[in-house]
C-alpha cells in the first residue's frame, strides 16, 4: 500500500461518493446501494439524506490540466509512433522528443511557451509519460529540425479541384519555399501569394511536408504537437523487453492456474544459454514482479503449472507452484 496506491483509493471513494449523490434524485436505488456499501459510521444513513455536492471552482488547477492534456497527447502520439514501427509496449526504448510548439489551444487554457519545457511539466507528469511509453525519457524541445530534414510538396487532391489551371502555378512557388519558411506562414491558417501579378491562396492541406528521417526515428503529429519515437534497441535495452515479457508471461501463467494475486510462488525455468543468462542477471527483478520467493534453474515435480513459449526465436520453459505457509 504505498502512497500512490492509497491516493488512487481515496480518489475512487470520493468520486464514488460524490456520484452517488448526484444521482440520487434520477436512479435513487442504486444509488442507495453504491452508498451503502461505502459509507463510513459517521455518515448519515442514507444517500438520500445527504446534502446535494456543488462544484468546488477553488479546487479546480488549470496548470494541471494543461499539463495532463499535453501528457496525455503525447502519450497517444508517442503508442501511435510504436504503432507504425511495430515495437510492443513491453519493449523499453530510450527516448521521445517532443515539440508543441505549434499547440496554441491544447486546453481551454491557452497553453503558455512554459509549459513546453521540462521545468513547466511537473516531475510527476513526465514519469507518468515515461511509464505510459515505457521510455527512459522524454525530450521537449522547440523545434524538431535539428533531428531530421523536411521538404514541402504540393498536395493536388485539394489545389487541383480549387485552383484549376492555376494548381501547376501555386506547386511551384510551394516547391520554392523551405520547411521552415511555409510552417510560419501556414502557422495562423491559410495565405494568400503573388505569383506573377496574380494572388493565389494557399491553404495548410495544399501542403504536405516530406520528412527524410534516420531510420532510428518515426515521427507522428498532430494539432501542432509532434513526435519523435527513438526506436533503436541495444543489448541493454533488448534485455529490459525480455524481462518485462518473461515477467508478463509468468503472471498470465498465474491467472491461468487460478493463483490469488498475493499468492507467493517458486518459478522454475529450463532455458538455452542467452535467455538463462537473462534469467540470472534479473532474478531479483523478475522475483519482485511476480511474487517469486525463489527462482530454479531446473523444473523438477510438483509443479501446479508448466508452459513453455518463445522469446524473439529462443524458448523458454517455466513451472510455477504455490508457496506453502511454512516454506514463506
Amino acid at each position: 500500500m504505498g502512497k500512490d496506491k492509497v491516493a488512487a483509493y481515496a480518489t475512487l471513494y470520493h468520486v464514488l461518493m460524490e456520484l452517488a449523490k448526484l444521482l440520487g434524485p434520477f436512479v435513487p436505488f442504486i444509488s442507495e446501494a453504491i452508498y451503502q456499501r461505502l459509507r463510513m459510521v459517521d455518515d448519515v444513513e442514507s444517500v438520500h439524506l445527504c446534502r446535494y455536492p456543488v462544484s468546488l471552482t477553488d479546487a479546480i488547477d488549470h496548470d494541471l490540466e494543461s499539463q495532463m492534456d499535453l501528457a496525455r497527447r503525447i502519450v497517444s502520439l508517442g503508442h501511435q509512433a510504436r504503432n507504425q514501427a511495430q515495437v510492443k509496449v513491453r519493449q523499453p526504448l530510450s527516448r521521445v522528443i517532443v515539440s508543441a510548439e505549434e499547440a496554441t489551444s491544447l486546453t481551454e487554457t491557452s497553453l503558455t511557451e512554459a509549459s513546453l519545457t521540462e521545468e513547466g511539466l511537473t516531475e510527476e507528469v513526465v514519469a507518468l509519460i515515461d511509464t505510459e511509453l515505457n521510455v527512459e525519457k522524454v525530450e521537449l524541445v522547440p523545434d524538431l529540425s535539428g533531428y531530421f530534414t523536411e521538404t514541402p510538396t504540393p498536395n493536388f487532391r485539394t489545389l487541383g479541384p480549387r485552383l484549376g489551371a492555376q494548381a501547376q502555378r501555386g506547386a511551384g512557388w510551394i516547391k520554392a519555399q523551405s520547411a521552415e519558411s511555409i510552417r510560419e506562414a501556414l502557422s495562423a491558417g491559410a495565405v494568400t501569394v503573388n505569383i506573377d501579378g496574380d494572388k493565389i491562396k494557399i491553404n495548410t492541406d495544399d501542403v504536405i511536408f516530406e520528412a527524410e528521417l534516420p531510420e532510428r526515428f518515426v515521427l507522428v503529429e498532430e494539432g501542432g504537437t509532434r513526435l519523435l519515437l527513438d526506436t533503436q534497441i541495444d543489448d541493454r535495452l533488448r534485455e529490459m523487453g525480455w524481462v518485462r515479457e518473461i515477467a508478463h508471461r509468468v503472471q498470465v501463467l498465474r491467472k491461468e492456474a487460478g493463483f490469488d494475486v498475493t499468492d507467493r510462488i517458486v518459478l522454475s525455468y529450463e532455458a538455452d544459454e542467452t535467455t538463462a543468462q537473462v534469467m540470472a542477471n534479473n532474478r531479483e527483478a523478475i522475483a519482485s514482479e511476480v511474487l517469486a520467493t525463489s527462482i530454479e534453474d531446473n523444473i523438477g515435480g510438483g509443479q501446479e503449472i508448466e508452459r513453455e513459449f518463445e522469446l524473439d526465436g529462443a524458448t523458454l520453459k517455466v513451472g510455477l507452484r504455490r508457496v506453502a505457509a511454512k516454506e514463506g
